[in-house]
């Protein structure tokens, strides 16, 4: 049976990401050369600075080097490598990092914990690519200033994050096609800073929205759910001693274990039977799965034939 292709949210496979990384590679080598070159002539030739057609190619040059980048954050957003880190404590940073430089620009930002808040499975990378993305673009829907209020709150189930700006406002007819990829409603937009955050919020497994109000701003949503952990289960005494009995099997069988301490287990995995313990001969195999549900440990319960 074929292996189904991997895609992103935006239906593209395995093969196109990988093509577009190619191509994006062969553009940017002479790209480099070209702003090479640029810089070269404007140290020989001070006087183009006041150009107005030199200054019209630094301008396409940047516009050049950021689509580029773009792109290659977009390949990449669709797969997270995910560590267990406090979400309040990324945008604590973040807000701190930004709230120096927003406030030449007259925007103040808020962050707003509305519950206690745990530890998720996070792309701490791509979590924060997401709310930069979302910043700037509150920001720049404020060009004579305003405020960015970020609030965080979980309920049990799922973190909610809100980022809402006080901002112009998003026309109705737009929303339909806010997170599609190149599609910009925006002067100079590449078309790609939200279809990213887009792909960041699937690779974790949620979703995006967006409600708009114009003349009175904007709020764009991302929703997560929270991922069992080893330390969210607790199992019954069976259920360890089954767990127990299949280390001593699998150690004894000389298979590669990890710990389960070690390892992120889903209680809502396949459980281990305790009615079918690992020294029963002919047990059928016992499923450990780990709390990203991407791969799952396999372990026989009998050692396999010399």
């Amino acid at each position: 049976m074929s292996k189904e292709p991997t895609t992103n949210s935006q239906g593209l496979s395995e093969e196109c990401h990988a093509m577009i990384s190619r191509i994006s590679h062969e553009v940017r080598n002479p790209v480099a050369v070209i702003h090479s070159f640029h810089q070269l002539l404007l140290l020989a030739h001070p006087e183009l600075s006041n150009d107005l057609y030199f200054q019209k190619i630094q301008e396409n040059m940047a516009f050049l080097n950021s689509l580029l980048d773009e792109l290659s954050c977009y390949n990449h957003s669709y797969r997270a490598v995910r560590a267990y880190v406090n979400p309040y404590l990324l945008l604590q940073n973040l807000c701190a990092d930004t709230g120096v430089l927003l406030e030449k620009q007259q925007v103040s930002i808020e962050l707003v914990k509305e519950s206690a808040i745990p530890r998720f499975a996070l792309d701490t990378t791509q979590f924060r690519q997401l709310f930069l993305n979302l910043i700037r673009n509150a920001a720049e829907a404020m060009p004579s200033g305003g405020t960015i209020k970020i609030s965080l709150c979980f309920d049990g189930d799922f973190l909610t994050i809100r980022v809402q700006d006080t901002g112009c406002g998003i026309p109705a007819e737009d929303l339909p096609t806010l997170f599609d990829l190149f599609v910009t409603h925006k002067k100079n937009g590449t078309g790609l800073g939200l279809a990213i955050c887009k792909e960041i919020v699937t690779a974790h497994d949620g979703t995006i929205s967006v409600s708009s109000v114009p003349g009175e701003g904007s709020t764009f949503t991302p929703m997560c759910a929270k991922l069992s952990t080893f330390e969210d289960w607790n199992p019954t005494s069976s259920e360890r001693t089954a767990m127990t009995a299949i280390r001593r099997k699998v150690r004894s069988s000389s298979l590669p274990f990890r710990n389960a301490r070690r390892t992120s287990i889903a209680p809502t995995a396949e459980k281990i039977a305790p009615e079918a313990p690992a020294e029963t001969a002919g047990a059928s195999p016992v499923f450990i799965r780990d709390s990203s549900c991407r791969y799952e440990h396999r372990f026989p319960t009998s050692p396999p034939p010399r």
